[in-house]
């Protein structure tokens, strides 16, 4: 290692040290739950603030401050504590529930398809010998389940892609305890 690399990497060390020392206990957890939570944002995401006793603020994050967030709402650029948050909702969109119902449903879809492709080839034999083992049958109605879960869970993915949702991306715990009295 280089002696150039070897002080970029001590002053890393360093700086992350220095950040990581708790001014009080309880300041750090927040602090650094906050920042996680925050830190995800994109400019120009959707979000949906839900404040401490105010309104249900929707817009666009057009910048943020270690203490703010700034959204364009309503044709202004509003200022939102970071303390006075208690939920934030992105934008985004419904994807892994698209793909988990089209599993679920090309799933059974593939079952039923088993069964009916199992009972029409019995059908057609014409030589009695055509029965298929226990085996080659689990085999088949694996197959089409599979096949039935992948091709649904493509479609649902395909289509969830294109329907917006609302992800609960931060949750203050006074937040939800307060809603589960609701």
């Amino acid at each position: 290692m280089t002696r150039h690399r070897t002080i970029h990497l001590l002053l890393a060390c360093t700086a992350g040290l220095a950040l990581s020392m708790p001014v009080a206990a309880g300041e750090r957890v927040v602090f650094d739950m906050r920042l996680a939570a925050f830190g995800g944002f994109r400019l120009a995401d959707s979000l949906r603030i839900e404040t401490v006793g105010g309104p249900l603020l929707e817009g666009r994050l057009v910048g943020s401050r270690f203490d703010s967030l700034y959204l364009f709402s309503a044709g202004e650029e509003r200022i939102v504590p970071l303390e006075g948050i208690d939920a934030i909702w992105v934008r985004g969109n419904a994807l892994r529930k698209g793909a988990r119902t089209g599993a679920i449903a090309g799933c059974i879809a593939g079952i039923a398809f088993g069964i009916v492709f199992e009972w029409f080839m019995d059908e057609i034999c014409d030589t009695g010998d055509c029965g298929n083992t226990t085996g080659e049958t689990i085999g088949i109605m694996a197959f089409w389940t599979a096949s039935g879960s992948a091709l649904g869970a493509l479609t649902g993915a395909g289509i969830g892609w294109r329907v917006p949702a609302w992800h609960l991306r931060y949750e203050s715990p006074d937040h939800g305890a307060s809603r589960a009295g609701r």
